[in-house]
Parts: C-alpha cells; sequence; structure tokens
C-alpha cells in the first residue's frame, strides 16, 4: 500500500483506488451493496524480478484466493473496507494515512491454507 522509488504514478494510483472503493463502500451502503479493496501481495511477472525466489514461492497467488472468497461471501459485514493478504497473513488495515503513517491493523489467524470461513470467524 506504499509506492516505491521511482513508481510515483503507480503510487498515486493504488491509493485513488483505494479512495474510490471507500467512497464506493459508502454510497452502496444505503442499498447493502458492499465494496472492499483488497491489496494482494502475490508473486507475479510484475514482482518476479524484485525478489528473491524464496519470496515468491510464500506469495504465491492460491495464498491470496481463501480472502478473494471471504470478501465475495454473504457474511462479509465490512464495506470499504481495506485489506492486505499475503503469505497466508490476512489483515484489515482500520484508519488513515497522516504525516505519521498510522494504522492499527488487525490480524486475521490463518494456520495453513485458511477457507473465507476460517478468516469469516476469526475478523473479532
Amino acid at each position: 500500500m506504499v509506492g516505491n522509488f521511482a513508481q510515483t504514478n503507480y503510487g498515486a494510483a493504488k491509493v485513488g483506488l483505494i479512495g474510490y472503493g471507500k467512497a464506493i463502500g459508502q454510497e452502496g451502503a444505503k442499498s447493502n451493496i458492499k465494496c472492499n479493496i483488497l491489496c494482494p501481495a502475490a508473486a507475479s511477472c510484475m514482482t518476479k524480478d524484485l525478489m528473491p525466489g524464496g519470496m515468491l514461492e510464500k506469495i504465491r497467488l492460491e495464498a491470496v484466493s481463501p480472502i478473494v472468497a471471504y470478501l465475495c461471501s454473504e457474511e462479509i459485514e465490512v464495506t470499504g473496507g481495506v485489506f492486505e493478504a499475503g503469505g497466508g497473513t490476512f489483515v484489515q488495515s482500520i484508519g488513515r494515512i497522516n504525516a505519521l503513517f498510522a494504522r492499527v491493523q488487525r490480524k486475521f489467524s490463518a494456520n495453513g491454507s485458511p477457507s473465507s470461513r476460517s478468516i469469516a470467524l476469526n475478523r473479532a
């Protein structure tokens, strides 16, 4: 969720999408339409040259799918939420970016390959 050197446009686009998703979440709430933002850390052709091979194995795309299933389920109560996923860890970021980049995070329990149900049960 943070930009990297020489990627100003990419970082600005990510933050813009987060703002867009939060606004859609507020607008849709009156009709029980939920919109949440997922910020995955996953191995892709874009990240293959940025990380060592061992790290890429830990952030396989398949490791992100449980939270995608949870966010698409009827169990989701949150709207306008920002979720991070990678390496079997799932975090809902709460707060806003300020000068100190303060973030409060709620960690999800993820032992082995979590299911969308285990993510839902471990939100509290």
